[in-house]
């Protein structure tokens, strides 16, 4: 993946990666998560993919981005934009999940608050 990348191409990339995992990998686990862990939300590094090699006892070959659930006491401490914080504050955990699209540490960013229908609007970028 290259270093750096312009708007309209993450955001593209942004609603591939959402399209993609959604239905099957983030609305589920961001639900289940949450009623374990608590409010919080799901963070995707979009610079990077990974490959997942051994899930349980069956060996597969799938490339991903690497994501993980964070919980509202981090979101709070780690993240500036008011916009992210009331979002995690604010949403159904039952029925709604927070994805953070990232690009590294220092490339843009998009929020999406997805409901239960699996619809999606960006509420910040």
């Amino acid at each position: 993946m290259p270093e750096t990348i312009n708007d309209e191409t993450f955001k593209a990339l942004c609603q591939e990666v959402l399209s993609r995992n959604v239905p099957f990998i983030f609305g589920p686990y961001g639900v289940a998560l949450a009623q374990r862990r608590g409010r919080g939300l799901i963070e995707v590094d979009i610079s990077r993919k990974v490959t997942v090699e051994e899930i349980g006892k069956i060996l597969v070959t799938r490339e991903g981005h690497p994501w993980s659930y964070t919980p509202q006491s981090t979101v709070e401490q780690i993240f500036t934009d008011t916009d992210v914080i009331n979002a995690v504050r604010s949403y159904n955990p039952t029925q709604e999940i927070i994805v953070f699209l990232k690009w590294g540490d220092q490339g843009p960013t998009l929020m999406n608050h997805i409901g239960k229908d699996n619809s999606s609007g960006p509420i910040t970028s």
